[in-house]
């Protein structure tokens, strides 16, 4: 229930959180089909996120339709209900380019980026250490950003909060990272 409460109104608040509500519905579908001694948890747990990811998607889907409505009926754009892509290569690249320049220079310390180029190479060497859940989790929340992403691309010249979408990413990469230092090392406390 608190699921999906919680996961309704996050989804609600800011659409880019039915990101990580599809990525739990995917991984719980693909657990389904995995042999018992593989799965990641229960079956009936999975058919419990799949129904309050469905139910969460719902509500947010009603929302959508609604607010579509109350745009066309009061001739208003207080919503924004349509992607915004980039027109061509050309503008996906520079889009890319000014997003880069705005990141890597005005918002994160270089220390960040070390931080997760160190993870990354990590994770890439000794990608059969890593949990397979964490990993199925980080790639699935990076590719559900990068899709979001290029629908909004233009929207992301002037609306920098949108890079909020990659945190549950870039959290779940260092998780990721973290337990794949701990098997690698043998560590118990890291």
């Amino acid at each position: 229930v608190m699921l999906l409460i919680t996961g309704a109104l996050a989804s609600l608040i800011k659409i880019t959180s039915s990101i990580s509500i599809i990525t739990v519905m995917m991984v719980s579908i693909i657990n389904i089909f995995l042999k018992e001694e593989h799965q990641y948890y229960k079956r009936w747990q999975s058919k419990q996120f799949i129904l309050i990811s469905c139910g969460i998607l719902l509500i947010t889907s009603l929302w959508y339709v609604y607010s579509s409505y109350l745009n066309e009926v009061q001739k208003s754009g207080v919503f924004l209900m349509n992607t915004n892509p980039p027109g061509s290569f050309h503008e996906l690249i520079f889009n890319i380019k000014f997003i880069w320049y705005r990141f890597s220079n005005l918002y994160y310390h270089t220390s960040f980026f070390i931080m997760l180029s160190v993870s990354t190479a990590l994770l890439i060497f000794y990608i059969r250490k890593a949990d397979k859940l964490l990993l199925l989790i980080t790639i699935s929340l990076y590719l559900g950003s990068a899709i979001f992403m290029g629908m909004m691309a233009r929207q992301y010249l002037h609306h920098e909060y949108y890079i909020i979408t990659l945190m549950p990413a870039f959290f779940f990469q260092l998780l990721c990272t973290i337990e794949v230092i701990k098997r690698k090392f043998n560590k118990k406390y890291i």
